[in-house]
């Protein structure tokens, strides 16, 4: 497994063309192709270490539950006070008997304010325009994070306390610039730096890859694609993290073996967003019968009829309508938030995260024991390898399951 940790004051390099994104997965290192090796003892690690991450994890199907090793189900039953003895289907149903009932005391709480994935995309992309929008040249965009490097540069004290500090520690020959205030600062306050991770490395990748994808370059996606597998994977969500470990896997499969699916894929970013596949899908199901299991015969079929069809939609359109072409979601967010009327509500939360940065900057006690230190791309990092070794033993099992002999065909009739 391959990642790449980046640092809290992570950039991107300049695009360079898609072509050029076959480079960067080129992470470094052979992958090791010998499955056969050591059959047993990536999990016996994996259960060793197993307790180093253990926390109280949220589900919301059982089939999650499926997917745990036994060791992983007895850990979420000890931290939920229930026994710990029995088989691996007692202990499924003993656990998913008590998410049942933590979902329905979570219904009773507060509902006033409500978060979907929608809004959620909306409020990254708004935080994203103002910290550091007019750099990545987005209209409307702002640049907090320019304002707060400038006044961190600028304060005395904080230059003074990183030179003592490096007098301290014998280094000499660092040169005071705005990059090296900002990391005295994560020094000095655990508030911003996390505060600071939050802005430059978390709503980064939420929001920048993304952008990119969707205006036709997936380069910066597959340069921060490591980063947000970490990103996934520090979530305690065993069944997401598998998914994206696999997917990372694949695309390493991909570029080693089969450049050809990279270039494809590149080359078509724009028609694989996900608004259009699902709306590929709706349009594919109207086609195929309710109760039919579908097959890649299916899909070829329905997929011939889906070009007749948008051709003589889009002759039907061009006849009776005359509509304009629409912008993607993300460029009309940005046409949105640049109106005079976000002009006052954009000033407010530039400076609140101005004041709340150089505040915590300062060393305000309050705000550091609020933000205690944690860094979660490290704490990913540290488990990958039993991560790593979890995957490994169940792809292993999957693989024998599917190998093993089925019963056979029925005896005929006497």
């Amino acid at each position: 497994m391959y990642v790449i940790l980046r640092s809290p004051c992570m950039t991107f390099r300049p695009l360079t063309g898609n072509d050029a994104a076959l480079d960067v997965l080129n992470l470094g290192g052979a992958a090791d192709e010998s499955d056969e090796d050591d059959e047993g003892g990536h999990a016996e690690r994996a259960i060793e270490n197993l307790g180093e991450e253990v926390q109280r994890q949220h589900f919301y199907y059982k089939r999650e539950l499926d997917d745990l090793e036994p060791d992983e189900l007895r850990a979420q039953l000890e931290l939920r006070g229930k026994a710990t003895q029995g088989t691996k289907a007692d202990l499924v149903e003993r656990l998913w008997v008590m998410v049942q009932e933590e979902e329905k005391v979570e219904e009773g709480g507060d509902q006033s304010v409500k978060m979907n994935l929608h809004r959620l995309k909306q409020l990254l992309l708004h935080l994203m325009l103002r910290w550091d929008g007019k750099t990545l040249g987005w209209k409307g965009g702002a640049s907090v994070r320019s304002l707060i490097v400038e006044q961190l540069e600028d304060d005395a004290d904080l230059q003074a306390a990183f030179y003592a500090s490096c007098a301290r520690r014998s280094v000499v020959g660092v040169a005071w610039s705005g990059e090296v205030a900002v990391a005295a600062a994560c020094d000095r306050s655990s508030f911003f730096a996390n505060f600071w991770r939050f802005f430059e490395v978390e709503v980064r990748l939420a929001t920048v890859p993304y952008q990119s994808w969707v205006e036709g370059d997936l380069l910066r996606f597959l340069e921060a694609l490591p980063s947000i597998t970490l990103q996934v994977c520090a979530a305690p969500k065993p069944l997401i993290r598998k998914y994206m470990l696999l997917n990372m896997e694949r695309l390493l499969h991909y570029k080693d073996k089969h450049p050809d699916v990279l270039k494809f894929i590149s080359r078509n970013c724009k028609r694989l967003d996900e608004e259009d596949v699902e709306l590929t899908n709706a349009l594919l199901g109207r086609f195929c019968h309710a109760r039919q299991v579908a097959d890649i015969d299916t899909y070829i079929h329905v997929s011939g009829l889906l070009g007749g069809l948008h051709q003589l939609t889009a002759e039907l359109d061009a006849r009776a309508f005359n509509r304009k072409p629409q912008a993607s979601e993300h460029v009309r967010l940005r046409d949105l938030y640049s109106t005079p009327s976000w002009k006052e509500s954009n000033a407010v939360l530039d400076n609140w995260i101005l004041d709340t940065a150089l505040r915590a900057a300062a060393g305000d006690a309050q705000l550091d024991a609020a933000w205690e230190r944690d860094d979660r791309f490290k704490r990913a990092l540290d488990n990958m390898p039993i991560w790593e070794g979890q995957l490994e033993s169940w792809l292993k099992t999957k693989r024998r399951r599917e190998a093993a002999p089925g019963p056979g065909p029925a005896p005929a009739p006497g």
